[in-house]
């Protein structure tokens, strides 16, 4: 199981930084509306899971891998709050 369930701990590492940045710009209600989608996203497998009698391995895969595209979407938001780009010039504040 835990081979399965390391890309989710992966994300635990990742997403730290990415949740002080909605409290900082003053987003919490988004935040909250963000978690609450992502919980009922994770419930919804866990029923979905249920409905069609799946396997443990196939939950537990199901249950990661819509959690790590929530968090991928939550990544890009708080990206996006910073007002940073990806081909953004990282050269230009050693030259000041």
């Amino acid at each position: 199981y835990m081979e399965i369930i390391a890309p989710w701990m992966f994300m635990f590492w990742v997403m730290s930084p990415c949740n002080a940045i909605f409290i900082t710009f003053r987003k919490q209600k988004t935040w909250f509306w963000l978690q609450t989608v992502v919980t009922f996203l994770r419930l919804g497998v866990f029923g979905w899971a249920y409905a069609i009698n799946a396997s443990p391995e196939w939950t537990l895969r199901a249950f990661v891998i819509a959690t790590i595209v929530a968090n991928v979407i939550i990544i890009a938001l708080a990206t996006h709050l910073t007002g940073r780009t990806w081909d953004s010039d990282s050269s230009q504040g050693a030259s000041a």
